[in-house]
């Protein structure tokens, strides 16, 4: 940039002065007094005179020479005076010629590599390893056989699975059976043709809720009555099943025809010692005979005689049966009315049955959920065998054969390095220059092979900036190509990248550009003013300059920390002032000439 006049940005190396300071002429000491022109006595003195000495003349003459001697003395110490302290050294400054050249402003920074295409694998089924097929440093193509894992714990929990999902099939196939086994037990019809004889729950209407084993009433069948009768052993040869007989019913005062139905060689034994076997009896009810009526069963012997019972008996339905309703539910139909008389099948009550299904679908919810664990488990089975996913270098490998592999676990890691990328920092003053698609130049520091440089390019720019530490940079990706093999994932890598240039045009060293009133400014060396001379500059600016140097306006372009683009106001060749320096003639020494920035000419100069 260029520098303002009182303070330049950046000072230049000076070297050996051109010319040294010259003395100013020091006066020349004053002459002794004339001698005193000899008189006319000399001639009229006699032959041989001798004057006697003069005492006042020899002090004249001392005092002459004293006086000499203190002007002298004088003299010299004004001029040392003179040169020491009155008379202003003089004053030492460099110049620069203006060249013809080129500019380039370059980029720096630097970012870690890493490779283009990469993969890290980890396990998603903890197991243990039976078959590991790479190391570290080998090269793999894509789909090669990693490693493997034993697959026993997944068939040992599938098949733990699947028997617990058997019992809770049994479980459900037992309760559905217990369920048909209640529908079918829903109603209760009249088993035989009979009479209900009594309720056992009255007032039973549609829509009642009944129980399981609600007991409706006692049917029974009262269109034949039985008659058990006790005969002595005497009887045990003529009384014979279907043998007819006649029932008496003392209470009626009927006799009722009558057939042995049953006879049982029992041995009742009465209080006077008889023993008796056991005879009964049925008969049809005329329907004026019921339950408990007492009854005699009179039998003929055949010879005209009577055969008796050793007692009465009582009469008794032929059958009996309690009408119960097993299954209990919503009662739908209900025709039953106490002492009537049925055809077998009538329809006494019905009820809808409303099974408990929360054991069935409790159980298969848990079915689902474990034929949902078998499905998982066998997806499992995919990740046994671990393939790779591209082709590469096997940059490490954690598993062998017989250790334990953990869920998650980072195990493998391959990369492609033939190709590399940096992830590289752009500093916020270069990024304008840097756009995807931009050159630039890599490199990167080995113990083997020493400083390498290679070529990259710009990949991606992000369009947001990132702080760290208050410092502003934009993420980039370069790629690099690394048939070599010299850059590792992880390595440094330096690049610089050149953000702007020009080329074949003048250039002056940035310090000879001057800040003015008038703009940007630089003096220019000449015997007359030059016709672009800027007039107006204030006096207190012009003092700063040394004699016959001129201020001339130019028109700037691109710069660097060197040199910086003159693009109209001067020539090629023309010597600029850059600065005043401090110099001393008697450590000095070489031609006053030395290598400026940027490669032009500086020359080192005394003003006065």
């Amino acid at each position: 940039m260029p520098a303002d006049i009182s303070a330049p940005e950046k000072e230049t190396e000076t070297a050996a002065p051109v010319a040294e300071a010259v003395p100013a002429p020091v006066a020349a000491p004053m002459s002794a007094p004339a001698p005193v022109a000899e008189t006319d006595k000399k001639r009229h003195r006699p032959r041989g005179y001798k004057k006697p000495p003069n005492k006042r003349r020899r002090k004249i003459i001392a005092r002459c020479i004293v006086t000499v001697i203190v002007l002298a003395l004088l003299a010299g110490l004004a001029y040392a005076v003179n040169e020491v302290f009155l008379k202003e050294p003089p004053v030492y400054y460099e110049t620069a010629e203006v060249y013809m050249g080129s500019l380039e402003n370059t980029a720096y920074g630097g970012g870690y590599a890493k490779a283009a295409d990469s993969a890290d694998i980890a396990v998603k089924q903890a197991g243990t390893v039976i078959e590991s097929n790479f190391m570290a440093g080998d090269d793999v193509m894509e789909g090669d056989l990693l490693f493997r894992l034993d697959p026993s714990p997944i068939d040992d929990a599938i098949e733990a699975l699947q028997d617990e999902i058997k019992e809770l099939q049994t479980e459900n196939a037992e309760y559905y059976a217990q369920i048909e086994e209640k529908r079918a037990d829903t109603s209760v019809t009249a088993p035989f043709a009979g009479t209900l004889a009594e309720l056992g729950k009255l007032n039973i209407k549609e829509g009642d809720i009944l129980p399981d084993n609600t007991v409706l009433g006692l049917y029974v069948d009262d269109n034949t009555l039985l008659l058990t009768q006790y005969y002595s052993y005497a009887y045990e040869n003529d009384i014979k099943v279907g043998m007819p007989a006649k029932v008496s019913i003392p209470g009626s005062m009927t006799l009722i025809d009558a057939w042995v139905s049953r006879i049982e060689k029992i041995r009742k034994v009465t209080p006077e010692g008889a023993v008796l076997f056991e005879a009964e009896f049925s008969l049809n009810n005329p329907g004026a005979l019921t339950k408990d009526m007492t009854a005699i069963a009179i039998l003929s012997d055949g010879d005209g005689g009577e055969m008796m019972p050793s007692e009465p008996g009582v009469l008794r339905f032929y059958r009996e049966q309690p009408l119960i309703l097993g299954t209990g539910g919503m009662v739908t139909e209900i025709n039953m009315r106490e002492y009537y008389s049925y055809k077998k099948g009538h329809m006494f009550c019905k009820v809808e049955y409303q099974p408990d299904m929360g054991r069935i679908e409790t159980n298969n919810e848990a079915i689902a959920l474990k034929q949902e664990r078998i499905t998982d488990e066998a997806l499992k089975y995919d990740n046994l065998e671990i393939y790779s996913p591209i082709s590469g270098t096997v940059m490490y490998n954690r598993l062998s054969v017989g250790d334990t592999a953990e869920l998650g676990q980072a195990v493998v890691s391959i990369a492609q390095l033939k190709n590399m990328v940096i992830e590289a920092q752009i500093d916020e003053r270069n990024i304008s220059g840097i756009q995807p698609g931009k050159m630039v130049m890599l490199e990167i520091y080995s113990s083997d092979s020493g400083y390498s440089m290679f070529p990259g390019e710009v990949l991606t720019v992000s369009l947001e900036a990132k702080n760290e530490n208050g410092y502003n940079y934009f993420p980039a990706i370069i790629s690099a190509d690394n048939y070599s093999g010299v850059i590792l994932p992880g390595m440094w890598v330096s690049f610089s990248v050149t953000i702007s240039a020009v080329y074949d045009v003048m250039i002056a060293p940035i310090n000879t550009v001057k800040y003015t009133p008038a703009g940007e400014t630089v003096f220019v060396k000449a015997d007359e003013p030059p016709p672009n001379t800027v007039t107006d500059l204030p006096p207190e600016i012009m003092a700063q300059v040394p004699p016959g140097f001129y201020p001339v306006e130019v028109i700037t372009g691109m710069g660097n920390n060197q040199g910086v683009e003159i693009r109209e106001g001067v020539n090629p060749g023309d010597k600029l002032y850059t600065r005043d320096i401090d110099y001393n003639p008697e450590e000095g020494g070489g031609d006053g000439y030395y290598g400026g920035m940027g490669g032009g000419r500086v020359v080192m100069d005394k003003m006065g």
